[in-house]
């Protein structure tokens, strides 16, 4: 009789861990780089009725993210709760943030946010209208693979051309961001939003394996990995950042001015960085419109007639675009101005212009540069080892 509470206690461990171990999180770990630079770390598990972990993020500083979500009975979202956070090896970085949402009758979605958002502290709550199977995200793009993840989850598709459609949440914001999931066949799977298509596979059990977003202007891919400590991860770069050599936005906002013969010449450019990547080619195809730069359209005043080439251009503000072929590149000058790079209206070209291939020293930034050296004028693209640069002059009437 005395050792009947010690086997019912035996008892109640192993049929406890018989739970735990029939309910245990399905781990996943996984690393986003753009070219050979490391841009995030998330680890995230799941079971039949939550998700949960953290995401690194790099840019514009090192910041951990730690989630965990509730599901309903359908598989659905219920609550997520995120809190950010810098490490302590960067004293000096992003203060604490929070943001929770609640979502009700899988219409109405309930905000709670907290902390230093934007520069602001705050601590707010607003509801908005979400459609079924709404999800709720960080901010990031591409989508954080916990996001991802949750939506393949929700949608099941079986079938090859299926689809299944949803809105994704972003914090600090009522904004909603329309997403599509398709199943492309076998394990390939594409999300789109913002009109790009973000591609991965996944295994039997729906677990993403890979994760591409090179056919977006995001260019990252992230894969699968394991052993891998993400608070040491981002104790470095936080160490990183905190000894001013970490990881800037990706295309920073640069411009080049010159001044000739009266003339007075801007052009306002984002700078993307080559990350171990090839560029000609392949980071920017040939026989392809290219943005020439990152970001919003690259801007060119002038406030005098000019020369370009061979073809006059008069004062005004116009946008580039160049266009590249293995031994030649011409530089686009486009009447539209004020839209994002990849935006491109051919119909609303104003010339275009042949320009001299060379080589040059290493540029590991995209640049352009506007060279009046001796009198002359030159606009010139550099990237890598090559440049391509097109003469001008001023039209003095």
């Amino acid at each position: 009789m005395k050792r009947q509470p010690i086997f019912l206690l035996i008892a109640v461990i192993f049929f406890t861990l018989l739970e735990s171990c029939s309910t245990s999180p399905n781990s996943h770990t996984y690393i986003e780089r753009l070219g050979t630079d490391t841009i995030s770390v998330e680890t995230f598990s799941r079971s039949n009725n939550s998700y949960e972990g953290k995401l690194l993020i790099r840019m514009p500083a090192t910041q951990i993210a730690t989630f965990k979500t509730k599901l309903n009975q359908t598989g659905l979202v219920s609550i997520m709760n995120i809190e950010w956070r810098t490490p302590s090896s960067n004293p000096g970085g992003p203060k604490p943030r929070a943001y929770s949402v609640a979502i009700k009758d899988d219409t109405t979605a309930t905000v709670h946010m907290t902390g230093v958002w934007r520069g602001k502290d705050i601590d707010t709550t607003y509801q908005m209208s979400v459609p079924n199977g709404a999800v709720p995200g960080f901010g990031k793009e591409p989508p954080a693979l916990a996001t991802f993840s949750q939506i393949i989850h929700q949608a099941n598709l079986k079938n090859n051309n299926s689809s299944y459609s949803t809105n994704i949440l972003i914090p600090g914001s009522n904004r909603q961001i329309k997403t599509t999931l398709t199943h492309l066949g076998g394990d390939t799977l594409s999300l789109r939003m913002f009109g790009y298509s973000y591609l991965a596979t996944v295994n039997s059990n729906n677990n993403i394996s890979w994760y591409s977003a090179q056919k977006t202007t995001v260019k990252t891919v992230t894969k699968s990995a394991s052993n891998v400590n993400l608070e040491q991860v981002a104790s470095r770069f936080a160490r990183l950042d905190a000894e001013g050599r970490g990881m800037p936005i990706a295309s920073p906002l640069d411009s080049a001015m010159a001044t000739l013969d009266g003339a007075h010449l801007k052009i306002i450019y984002s700078r993307p960085s080559m990350r171990g990547r090839k560029i000609w080619g392949s980071l920017v195809p040939y026989d392809t419109v290219w943005r020439t730069g990152a970001n919003a359209a690259t801007q060119f005043s002038t406030d005098k007639d000019l020369m370009v080439g061979n073809t006059k251009v008069p004062a005004g503000t116009y946008t580039l675009y160049s266009i590249y072929t293995p031994d030649s590149g011409k530089l686009i000058i486009n009447s539209q101005t004020g839209q994002w790079g990849t935006v491109y209206n051919e119909s609303r070209d104003f010339a275009r212009i042949p320009m001299e291939k060379s080589n040059t020293d290493l540029h590991e930034e995209f640049a352009i540069s506007i060279d009046t050296t001796g009198g002359k004028g030159y606009i010139r693209l550099a990237w890598d080892t090559t440049q391509y640069q097109v003469p001008f002059k001023v039209i003095n009437n």
